[in-house]
């Protein structure tokens, strides 16, 4: 506690204590607003113990100044003043949050002091370990005008480390969305806390919306893996969008087994899109994952097949035309040119079919339609097209981290 004596707050308590003192009047004449001196003369030596940083001395020269019979209120109030000092250098937080109390209490208090006053309450409060009253002098200070987030962050700290994961989840929530809305980056620490708070609390939901912010701030290879890692598992996710797990693996630069990469090719080539097998291949020869040890056979055969499909398959797709019946053939010819990179000729297609309506499955096509608009580079249409996506079979998951992905600044500030 020591070390407290050098906070600013606490150096102003003593500064105004030290002036009240400095006034004091004949004893004959006290003033309203000023001590007199039988009153002053002990008080002024327990300031001096204080800068000698002899506490209990402290104490003790402050009891004889409450023994003086007929104190004034200035007189209480300077007194308080000093005592919660004194017990800050002592280590006895009760008694310094009880006389610092007395202080706020009192009508002399001046209201500018206020806020400083209880910014340092929330610190010795902290200090100590007394969650629950952090809570509530935090609450006072915002009360009193005080803005200093660090006196935000202790509350919300208090809240975890007490035990109350909800509230501090629903907390730190609150202040990430301040910060997005101001155009401010929300502190790192602040979104693990939130993430922390939000598994404690075994809210998933909440959990999994804090893990998006984090991905979208502060990304890194490892929470991509984690969080789609653990999307396979998640209630009610369909293996038919397994394929749509691997191509945003591929986004974030978590695709990287050989296995991983054959399997996202196979599936490619199931859906009919030979051409995203191609380049997805292609990647993994170039990058060394593909074309090595006992697999290499296996990856050679399989890049032969894909490369003559892709090169048939591309024909008849830069010869489609509309179907004027047929709108999911539409939709599906225009996400097959968009995955070699015929963004022009596949966008229209796909957003002609989602006018239209009637689609097998909206969800997917509004999965689909992003990934286009993302790979095309206009990440405030696949944005908005994520947006639309709804439903518990994963689709929804998977769109949100695509937003995830796309709310993260592009290399040379591209939108």
């Amino acid at each position: 506690m020591l070390n407290a004596l050098l906070r600013p707050w606490l150096a102003a308590v003593l500064l105004a204590a030290g002036a009240a003192l400095a006034q004091s009047p004949p004893a004959s004449a006290p003033a309203a607003d000023t001590v007199r001196p039988e009153v002053a003369k002990p008080l002024i030596a327990a300031q001096d113990a204080i800068k000698a940083k002899n506490f209990s001395e402290a104490l003790a020269r402050i009891k004889e100044a409450e023994t003086v019979p007929g104190r004034t209120p200035y007189e209480t109030f300077v007194t308080d003043r000093t005592r919660g000092a004194a017990a800050v250098g002592a280590g006895d937080v009760p008694l310094a949050l009880k006389s610092f109390d007395a202080v706020l209490a009192s009508p002399l208090m001046p209201a500018g002091e206020r806020a400083g006053l209880l910014q340092g309450m929330v610190e010795l409060a902290y200090d100590a370990k007394d969650y629950a009253r952090v809570g509530t002098l935090a609450e006072r200070y915002a009360q009193a005008g005080g803005s200093n987030p660090e006196v935000r962050k202790l509350q919300v700290q208090a809240l975890y480390l007490g035990g109350d994961f909800k509230s501090a989840a629903a907390a730190l929530r609150q202040q990430v969305e301040a910060d997005e809305a101001a155009g401010r980056k929300p502190d790192e620490q602040v979104l693990r806390l939130w993430v922390a708070s939000a598994a404690k609390a075994n809210d998933m939901p909440q959990y999994a919306l804090a893990s998006e912010h984090q991905l979208v701030h502060y990304p890194s290879p490892k929470l991509w893996a984690d969080a789609l890692g653990r999307l396979p598992s998640q209630p009610g996710f369909s293996d038919r969008l397994r394929l749509d797990l691997l191509r945003l693996r591929l986004a974030t630069g978590t695709l990287s087994q050989p296995e991983q990469f054959m399997e996202h090719a196979q599936l490619s080539q199931q859906a009919g899109l030979p051409g995203e097998a191609k380049k997805l291949l292609d990647a993994g020869f170039a990058a060394g994952v593909l074309g090595q040890g006992t697999g290499a056979a296996e990856h050679k055969r399989l890049q032969a097949a894909v490369t003559k499909q892709a090169a048939d398959d591309e024909k008849s797709l830069l010869g489609a035309k509309a179907s004027p019946s047929d709108n999911n053939l539409n939709f599906s010819t225009g996400f097959a040119l968009a995955t070699i990179g015929q963004f022009e000729k596949g966008l229209p297609l796909m957003e002609g079919a989602v006018a239209k309506g009637g689609l097998r499955s909206p969800a997917e096509a509004g999965l689909h339609l992003g990934v286009a608009y993302f790979g095309a580079g206009q990440r405030d249409k696949a944005l908005a097209a994520w947006k639309t996506v709804q439903g518990s079979d994963g689709s929804a998951d998977l769109a949100r981290l695509w937003s995830a992905l796309a709310r993260q600044p592009a290399p040379g500030g591209a939108k």
